[in-house]
């Protein structure tokens, strides 16, 4: 009984989260699916573009991202909600754990390593020349066989990008018929009664560029 004492004691949060919104528990079903293979692997990486409050980031860590040197980072563009998700991370105990850059995701992205995190959470700005760009990033540093999501597909900014990037970046190669990406799941909510984001699970295959037989 103390043993399980400790446990629940050790679970609690260590301080006060500063969240308004919950925009995370309807994604976590979807995070258990196609993350479970990333739990307790060491050196696990993860991104998401665009923090809010940090609820996603933090649940991510703290779920997904738990092996040794298994690190979340994530990128906003806006100092006071930055400093939020920070204030965020101390709360959660996670200080050290979690990397909050500040900057354009289409600017820091450019700046991290290619190939480098196993899923990608694109939830940033939703303006369809940016949320285009966002995708194209997160695919380039996403290593192949990572995972990328995208949200809020029920916007028609969002959709029109999402549709623009699936369709280049899933088109073969016509001369080997080389395939860079693979959808696995598409949710488009369109009801106005439906108030969960329509959201996609993308799978990186291959590389653009490859050597050809």
């Amino acid at each position: 009984m103390l043993h399980l004492l400790t446990l629940w004691l050790l679970a609690l949060p260590i301080g006060s989260f500063e969240y308004s919104n919950d925009y995370t528990t309807w994604h976590t079903e979807h995070w258990r699916q196609y993350l479970s293979h990333l739990v307790g692997v060491d050196n696990a990486q993860g991104l998401e573009i665009g923090c809010y409050e940090g609820r996603s980031t933090i649940w991510l860590e703290q779920h997904i991202f738990t092996g040794k040197d298994a690190h979340m980072t994530c990128v906003e563009v806006s100092t006071k909600q930055l400093e939020l998700v920070r204030r965020n991370i101390d709360a959660a105990g996670l200080t050290g754990e979690v990397v909050a850059l500040y900057g354009p995701s289409q600017h820091v992205l450019r700046g991290l390593p290619i190939n480098h995190y196993d899923f990608v959470y694109v939830d940033g700005c939703h303006l369809a020349h940016c949320a285009l760009a966002d995708l194209v990033n997160a695919y380039l540093v996403t290593k192949p066989g990572g995972l990328i999501m995208i949200d809020d597909l029920s916007m028609g900014r969002v959709w029109r990008a999402f549709a623009a990037f699936v369709r280049v970046f899933t088109e073969p190669d016509p001369d080997d018929q080389h395939v860079v990406l693979e959808v696995l799941e598409v949710r488009r909510h369109r009801r106005a009664t439906d108030m969960q984001p329509g959201v996609s699970i993308l799978r990186k295959v291959g590389e653009p560029y490859h050597d050809r037989p």
